[in-house]
Parts: structure tokens; C-alpha cells; sequence
């Protein structure tokens, strides 16, 4: 029980009026969320009376997810755990702007203070929190 009280709500979708009502959690830990407290967690709140107080409703489905690829690395503390692995990192545009600035891709060889430092080919390359917005992991499969 107690990796549930470490588990971070990175994205929730509520549809209240769909039927039966629909909560969608996306979950995360610094050290990465299992099966099984994905599975203990979505339980708890499939049997939580104030969530059913809070809907308005007793009919109500959880469905609770890993990030997972499409979601990637958005908080400096989800980085640590991915050291050594390729990424591909979008950074942000102008202030203001939708636009992507760049994306770069490397080896996650670091996590400092202010960001990432990716290796990328035979350079380095530090990549400040405030300039990414999003990273994914690659995988050759």
C-alpha cells in the first residue's frame, strides 16, 4: 500500500455525464508505476463512497494508465530513472508561440539542477527544464 501514496495524477479526464460517468487518471512515481499499484489504486477509487459523493453518482468506471509513450517525460523528477537511454527531446518555441523550437535527440547522460545533459554523438548538449517540453524515450522495437 505504500506505493500508492507516492503515486503523482499527472493527467485526469472527468466525464460526469457520460453513462456510466468515466474518470481517467494518468499516474506516475519517480521510480515508475507497476501493475500492481495501477490495479490497487483503480479498485480504491472504483470503491470510494466520497468519489461517488463528488460525482453526484453511484455508476462510475476508473481506468487509471501509466504515461506511457504517448504521454512522455514532462517533470524533472520522471527523468532520473531513464539514465543511459535514448530520448527525443521537443523543446518549447517562443514565449507565447505553439511552435516547436527543435527536437533533439541523444543519450540522457545526466540530470543536473537546471535540466538534462544528452550526448549526442561524440557532444554533450544541457538542456534546461524551462526550454523542454516534452521527452520520449526511444525503443528499438
Amino acid at each position: 500500500m505504500a506505493d500508492e501514496l507516492r503515486i503523482i495524477i499527472l493527467e485526469m479526464d472527468i466525464e460526469p455525464e457520460s453513462a456510466p460517468a468515466r474518470i481517467r487518471l494518468t499516474v506516475d512515481t519517480p521510480e515508475g508505476v507497476t501493475i500492481g499499484a495501477i490495479t490497487r489504486l483503480t479498485k480504491a477509487l472504483q470503491k470510494s463512497d466520497d468519489l461517488a459523493l463528488a460525482l453526484g453518482r453511484d455508476d462510475f468506471k476508473v481506468e487509471v494508465s501509466s504515461p506511457g509513450e504517448r504521454f512522455g517525460l514532462r517533470q524533472p523528477w520522471q527523468f532520473p530513472r531513464h539514465l543511459g537511454k535514448s530520448l527525443k527531446v521537443r523543446l518549447k518555441g517562443p514565449a507565447g508561440s505553439d511552435t516547436v523550437a527543435a527536437v533533439v535527440a541523444g543519450v540522457l547522460e545526466q540530470v543536473v539542477d537546471g535540466g538534462i545533459v544528452l550526448a549526442i554523438g561524440s557532444d554533450e548538449r544541457t538542456l534546461n527544464w524551462n526550454d523542454i517540453e516534452q521527452a520520449v524515450v526511444i525503443t528499438d522495437w
